[in-house]
C-alpha cells in the first residue's frame, strides 16, 4: 500500500500504483486513489517508496462514474530530482571567494572545464533553494576539459550534459548524484526459463543506419594546394587516410561481407595538420602581463623547428587557436613574430571584455594549434594517422557496424518475494514471508540480490543463448506495477546491448583497407596512454567556509565529512547582536574537487561586534517552570548556582526546564581577571573607581537620557525624540556652555545668595517666574554685571525697580 502524506499526516492511500523510471531520466509513481469524500490534494504532498521521496507537483485528475459512489483520483508523484528542473542554471562558480570567474549571475553560461567543474556549478545553483544535494565522481573518471555552453537552461538541462557532453553515465540514489564508475550488480545470472529469474524476454533491434564501409568528411585546414596530387588525382581538398588513393579513401569494418557492404559518411573537422603531436611542443612557455588598454599581447612558444612566417598560406592571416585552458576554443590573429615571441591580437567579440585579460587569461602550459599555415610533411603524416585511428574507433568503440538491441525482461516476482530461484534452492533466512521488506532473490546459488537494488543504472548479467549474448548490462528502464488484490508486484526491466548481427560473417582478409606500420601503431598507442595517464595540472587549494550562530562555545551544525556542508557559506556572513562567526577549513583536491583529508577542521570563532541592538531582562534566579527565550532583540539573564547566564540570540522559545548549562540555548558570562574585554556586561551592583564613558544611553530610542562623545553634552529627550533639556556642549554655537530648555518651565529655588538664571545671549529670559529673589545691584559681586534696561527686585528697599537704558532706576510701586 502506498501512503500519500501532507507533512506527517496520511491524507490518502493507494493499492493500485505503478513505479516507472529511466536510467539518467525521469522517475515517477502513478497512483489511483478512491475515496467517498473529496480530497484536496496540493503540490508538495508526497509518498515514500523504496526509501526515496516522490512529490505531487501537478494537480491530479478527478473522476466519478455515474454508477459509482466513490471519487477516483489519478496522481503522478515525481522523484525529488524534479527540483533540478525548477531552477535556472546560472553562471555561479563554487570555491570562488574572490569572484575570479563570476559572470554577473546570468543564465548565459559558457566556460571551459571538466565534469567536476560542471557538477560543482550545478550544486552551487541548487543550494540557492534546495539544499542537501550531493555528488560523487568516481576515481576512474578522466577529467577531460570541454567547452560547456548552456543558455537559459535549467539545472536539469545542465545535469544531462554529464552524459551528452562528457559521455559519462550517472545515477541518483536518494539525494546523491553518482558520476562514472560502475553501479551495483544485481545477483548472479538471469536466464530465461522456469526457476531461472526471467519468465518473459523480448528482443528488439533498434532501427539505425549500420555502416560497414566508412568515408570521412574531413578538414581542409592547413592543407596545401598540391596535396596528394597524382596523375589520377589532380586535387584533394581534404585530409585523406594514409597510403590510399581517392577511390579507396575509406575504412572497412572487420565484420564486412562482400554481400553486405553498407557505405556511410561521418564528419570530423577537428583533425588537420598541426603541431599537436603529443610531444608538448605546442605548449605556451610564458605570457607577458596585459594592460587594459593593450590591443595585443605577447607569448613565448617553444622552438617549432620551422619558420611560421615562411609557412603562411598566401592571402591568409596566420591564426593561433587555443585547445586548452580558460580560453580553449578562442582564436587569435598573429600580428607579428620575433623568434619564439609571438604578438597576438586580443579577441574583442565580447563587448567591453577583450580577451585575454588579467582574469580570463592565457597561461603557461596552455596548448594551441596554428591555422592557415602550410605544415611540414611530417605533421601531415601524423594528421593522416590520427584520422585513420579515429575512423577505426568508430567501429571498435562506437559500434557503427553493430546492431543495438533492447531486451524487455519480466522478472519472476514470486521468486523475488520468496527468495527462491533456480533448482529449488533457498537463500537467506527460511523465515522469509511473501512481500517481506528484506526479500532477496537468489540466482543459481550465487550472489543474492536485494529486491530494493533492482534500480535503473544498476547492472545485471543477462544470458540470451539464442543470440549468443552473455553480458552484464545496465538497467535502462524499470517499471514496477502494484495492483489491488494482487499479492506480488510485476517487475518489467529493459536493458540494451550492441551486438554483431548474425548476418555478419568474418572474412580472412586484411582488417582494414589501409594498415598502419608497427611504428605508427606504437606511436598512436603511446599518445593514447599519455592521455589516459595525464596528470591534471591543477594544484590542491585550501577552502574556508563560514557559519554564524548565537553561541561562542558550540559551533553550528556540521557534518565534517560532507563536501558541501549545509549552512556553511564560502563568504563570511555579517554577525548580528551577540552572534558568533565560526570558521572551518580543509584542503581540496584540484583534480577531484573532494576533501583531501576527508573532513573539515574547525578553526575557531570570532564574536560579532554589533552589540547595540539587544535589550536584556534580568529574570533573577532560574526557575524550571518559567518560560525563557532569546531573540535578535531581547535576551533573558538568570542566576544559576551562583553564576550568571544569558539566552542565545538564536535560542527562540526555550523548552521549560532546559538548564542554563545547556549550551544549545544559553551562554555563560565570561570572566577575565585583571582586565576585561567583553561584548556584554551585566552587574546587579558595581563599584567603579574610575569610569570613562564616551557614549551613554538609558534607552535606544524614545524617552531617554544620553551622553554622546560627539555632542559633549547631557541631553534629555521626550518619547517623540524631541529635545527637552540640554546641559553643556556648544549650545549656541559660540563655544559657551549653558542650559537649553525647550517648551519647559524653569523653577529656580535657592537657600542662599548668588543664585540666578541668566541667558547666554544677554537678551533676557522670557516666560513665567514662579519665585524671584534678588539683592540690590550695588551688592552684586564684581564679576556680575546688571545690564540695562532690565527689571529687578531690590531686596533692601523691597521695591520692584525698572532700570532704563540710561541706567536710571524707576520704582514701580
Amino acid at each position: 500500500m502506498l501512503e500519500i502524506k501532507r507533512n506527517t499526516t496520511i491524507i490518502a492511500s493507494s493499492h493500485d500504483f505503478t513505479y516507472s523510471g529511466q536510467f539518467m531520466g525521469e522517475r515517477k509513481i502513478t497512483a489511483t486513489v478512491e475515496s467517498l469524500t473529496s480530497i484536496q490534494f496540493a503540490e508538495g504532498d508526497k509518498c515514500e517508496y523504496r526509501g526515496e521521496s516522490y512529490y505531487l507537483i501537478n494537480e491530479p485528475t478527478e473522476n466519478q462514474a455515474y454508477n459509482k459512489q466513490v471519487l477516483t483520483y489519478t496522481l503522478t508523484l515525481t522523484h525529488e530530482q524534479y527540483q533540478f528542473g525548477r531552477l535556472l542554471f546560472k553562471d555561479v562558480v563554487p570555491n570562488n571567494p574572490s569572484n575570479e570567474y563570476y559572470n554577473n549571475n546570468t543564465s548565459s553560461v559558457t566556460f571551459i572545464g571538466n565534469v567536476n567543474n560542471l557538477i560543482g556549478r550545478i550544486m552551487e545553483n541548487m543550494d540557492r533553494s534546495y539544499a542537501g544535494w550531493g555528488y560523487v565522481v568516481s576515481d576512474d573518471v578522466f577529467l577531460e576539459e570541454k567547452q560547456v555552453t548552456l543558455i537559459d537552461g535549467t539545472c536539469e538541462d545542465a545535469l544531462k550534459l554529464i552524459n551528452s557532453l562528457f559521455e559519462l553515465e550517472y545515477w541518483i540514489r536518494n539525494k546523491t548524484i553518482h558520476i562514472g564508475g560502475t553501479a551495483t550488480q544485481i545477483g548472479g545470472n538471469f536466464e530465461y526459463g522456469q526457476g531461472k529469474g526471467i519468465y518473459d524476454i523480448t528482443r528488439t533491434s533498434e532501427s539505425k543506419k549500420i555502416i560497414t564501409r566508412l568515408s570521412i568528411n574531413s578538414s581542409d585546414r592547413n592543407i596545401p594546394s598540391d596535396y596528394r596530387v597524382t596523375a589520377e588525382d589532380k586535387y584533394n581538398p581534404q585530409l585523406m587516410l594514409p597510403y590510399v588513393t581517392a577511390k579507396t579513401n575509406y575504412i572497412d569494418s572487420t565484420n564486412i561481407d562482400l554481400n553486405n557492404i553498407k557505405e556511410g559518411v561521418l564528419e570530423n573537422k577537428d583533425i588537420f595538420p598541426s603541431i599537436e603531436d603529443g610531444s608538448g611542443i605546442n605548449e605556451i612557455v610564458s605570457v607577458q602581463a596585459i594592460e587594459d588598454d593593450d590591443a595585443g599581447f605577447t607569448i613565448e612558444i617553444k622552438n617549432l623547428g620551422f619558420s611560421i612566417e615562411d609557412q603562411i598560406i598566401a592571402g591568409k592571416t596566420a591564426v593561433m587557436a587555443m585547445t586548452s585552458g580558460y580560453l580553449s576554443g578562442y582564436e587569435f590573429d598573429i600580428h607579428s613574430i620575433n623568434g619564439n615571441n609571438i604578438t597576438l591580437v586580443r579577441n574583442t567579440e565580447i563587448e567591453n571584455n577583450p580577451l585575454p585579460n588579467n582574469i580570463t587569461a592565457v597561461r603557461s602550459g596552455d596548448r594551441f594549434v596554428l591555422l592557415n599555415i602550410l605544415m611540414p610533411q611530417k605533421y601531415i603524416d601524423i594528421a593522416e594517422q590520427r584520422l585513420l585511428q579515429w575512423g577505426q574507433d568508430q567501429f571498435s568503440k562506437n559500434g557503427i557496424d553493430k546492431d543495438t538491441v533492447t531486451y524487455a525482461i519480466k522478472l519472476a516476482e514470486e521468486q523475488i518475494a520468496r527468495g527462491v530461484i533456480g533448482h529449488g534452492k533457498t537463500l537467506g533466512h527460511e523465515s522469509k514471508t511473501l512481500g517481506a521488506s528484506t526479500k532477496t532473490l537468489g540466482i543459481k546459488g550465487e550472489k543474492a540480490v536485494v529486491e530494493a537494488e533492482i534500480l535503473e543504472g544498476n547492472t545485471m548479467r543477462v544470458i540470451d543463448r539464442k543470440n549468443l549474448v552473455d553480458e552484464i548490462l545496465p538497467i535502462q528502464q524499470l517499471t514496477i506495477s502494484h495492483k489491488a488484490g494482487q499479492i506480488l508486484p510485476v517487475y518489467d526491466v529493459n536493458v540494451s546491448k550492441s551486438i554483431i548481427s548474425s548476418r555478419f560473417v568474418d572474412l580472412e582478409k586484411a582488417q582494414y583497407a589501409t594498415e598502419q606500420t608497427l611504428a605508427e601503431r606504437i606511436q598512436a598507442q603511446e599518445q593514447e596512454n599519455r592521455k589516459k595517464t595525464k596528470e591534471i595540472k591543477q594544484g590542491n587549494f585550501i577552502e574556508t567556509r563560514y557559519a554564524v550562530n548565537g553561541s561562542y562555545l558550540v559551533h553550528p551544525t556540521l557534518v565534517i565529512s560532507e563536501r558541501n556542508p549545509s549552512g556553511w557559506a564560502l563568504t563570511p556572513p555579517t554577525a548580528g547582536t551577540l552572534e558568533t562567526i565560526w570558521t572551518i577549513e580543509s584542503e581540496i583536491s584540484g583534480v577531484t574537487g573532494r576533501l583531501v583529508t576527508g573532513e573539515w577542521t574547525i578553526l575557531g570563532s570570532v564574536k560579532g561586534t554589533n552589540i547595540g541592538g539587544v535589550s536584556s531582562e534580568n529574570k533573577g534566579v532560574w526557575d524550571n517552570a518559567t518560560l525563557y527565550s532569546g531573540t535578535a532583540t531581547t535576551i533573558d539573564i538568570v542566576d544559576y548556582s551562583g553564576s550568571k547566564y544569558y539566552t542565545r540570540v538564536d535560542a527562540g522559545a526555550i523548552p521549560t526546564g532546559a538548564l542554563p548549562t545547556d549550551t544549545a540555548y544559553w551562554n555563560p558570562f565570561e570572566v577575565n581577571h585583571g582586565s576585561m574585554a567583553t561584548d556584554l556586561f551585566f552587574a546587579e551592583l558595581a563599584y567603579v573607581e574610575n569610569l570613562g564613558v564616551k557614549n551613554l544611553k538609558t534607552a535606544e530610542s524614545g524617552e531617554r537620557m544620553e551622553v554622546t562623545e560627539l555632542a559633549n553634552a547631557l541631553k534629555f529627550l521626550l518619547a517623540d525624540e524631541s529635545l527637552a533639556l540640554e546641559i553643556g556642549g556648544d549650545i549656541y554655537g559660540s563655544g559657551q556652555k549653558g542650559l537649553r530648555i525647550t517648551n519647559g518651565v524653569v523653577n529656580v529655588d535657592h537657600d542662599g545668595s548668588n543664585v540666578g538664571v541668566v541667558s547666554m545671549d544677554n537678551n533676557g529670559i522670557s516666560g513665567y517666574v514662579n519665585r524671584f529673589y534678588s539683592v540690590d545691584p550695588n551688592d552684586l559681586p564684581s564679576h556680575v554685571t546688571l545690564f540695562a534696561p532690565c527689571l529687578y527686585y531690590n531686596g533692601v528697599t523691597k521695591k520692584l525697580v525698572f532700570r532704563d537704558g540710561d541706567d536710571v532706576d524707576h520704582n514701580l510701586y
